[in-house]
């Protein structure tokens, strides 16, 4: 907890207190936030940097083999299960990254995987949808 001063304290002069000796508990408290802050900004540079890796390898690889999903989970709530990964993106999103390259899902759940649709509209790719029985 902060303790009360008589006079307003900026975050520089807590910062400034601290180096001369004389601080009280805001220095831990600062410290933990920037060390917050600090972990998603570095997971958002992770994630945007793996994004980036994806594209450049999607230039240089071969855009004729075609993926072909069969009776895939319309989400992840009811498929596999990743840790945290619905805070990223779900299976429509992650069939979406795919594309140029040619995709064709086969599924019962054709409504599920609208947004596949509408990556690959804007991807320029190569979009079939299957019914299943």
């Amino acid at each position: 907890m902060i303790a009360p001063t008589a006079e307003p304290r900026s975050v520089g002069s807590e910062i400034q207190a601290a180096q001369r000796g004389g601080s009280n508990n805001f220095l831990p408290a600062c410290q933990i936030l920037y060390q917050g802050a600090a972990d998603a900004a570095s997971t958002t540079h992770d994630y945007l940097a793996s994004m980036q890796f994806i594209r450049s390898r999607r230039n240089s690889a071969p855009t004729n083999n075609e993926v072909v999903a069969i009776d895939p989970p319309a989400s992840h709530r009811d498929g596999p299960i990743f840790l945290n990964v619905l805070r990223v993106l779900d299976v429509p999103e992650a069939f979406g990254l795919l594309a140029p390259r040619p995709l064709t899902i086969a599924t019962s759940q054709a409504a599920a995987f609208d947004r596949t649709q509408s990556l690959y509209r804007i991807g320029g790719g190569n979009f079939k949808l299957e019914p299943l029985p």
